[in-house]
């Protein structure tokens, strides 16, 4: 497997989740209160799951359950047995999670212009810091961020492989996948390592 292809799959594992993944998952009434049981436990140690489950009124398997995602998320985080084994609240990762993502809006897109703000708003799930961080696995979305990409090829030239990889490589390092993705999906032409548009957007 591809490094993008990796990414396709799990995502950035640097990035912070997206905000709106965090307040979905606390959107669900118990892991709810097993989160504000959490955050207001006193406990040095962490908090065990019984004392959760006892303070919210949670079945202590649920409890277990909604530390797991926590976890994932990284809103929470389990201690280690020498500080004592128990589970603390992050609720500072919302906080940075939603800083980042307000950020990568304000970011300029690394490629050609876009005047559409439905689409800007699109390729902005997918890029930070000028770089595409994974390609999407909805199709819809894959295919504004493919079109995004074939931008970068002037209709009517002939692009030698060693060039396609180059400008590809201004947005993702592992270029030989995003070529491929762009061929499979026919807004690239290719014959005898040589390269040039078949599709896509004339302007965004």
């Amino acid at each position: 497997m591809t490094t993008i292809e990796a990414m396709t799959a799990h995502g950035s594992e640097e990035q912070f989740p997206d905000p709106r993944r965090l307040i979905a998952l606390l959107a669900d009434p118990v892991r709810l209160r097993v989160y504000s049981a959490l955050v207001l436990s006193r406990s040095d140690n962490g908090a065990q799951p019984p004392d959760l489950s006892e303070a919210c009124g949670v079945p202590v398997r649920d409890v277990v359950r909604a530390l797991s995602r926590f976890e994932e998320v990284r809103l929470a985080a389990r201690l280690t047995p020498e500080e004592g084994d128990g589970w603390r609240a992050t609720p500072e990762t919302l906080r940075t999670a939603t800083e980042a993502s307000a950020r990568q809006r304000e970011e300029p897109l690394p490629g050609p212009g876009v005047s559409d703000p439905q689409t800007a708003a699109v390729l902005r799930g997918f890029f930070s810091r000028g770089r595409l961080t994974h390609v999407p696995l909805a199709h819809a979305k894959r295919m504004v961020v493919l079109d995004y990409l074939a931008q970068s090829f002037e209709p009517g030239v002939r692009y030698p492989e060693t060039e396609v990889n180059e400008i590809l490589g201004k947005f993702h390092d592992d270029y030989a996948a995003l070529r491929r993705y762009l061929v499979d999906a026919d807004f690239l032409g290719r014959s005898e390592n040589y390269y040039w548009r078949t599709g896509g957007s004339v302007g965004l």
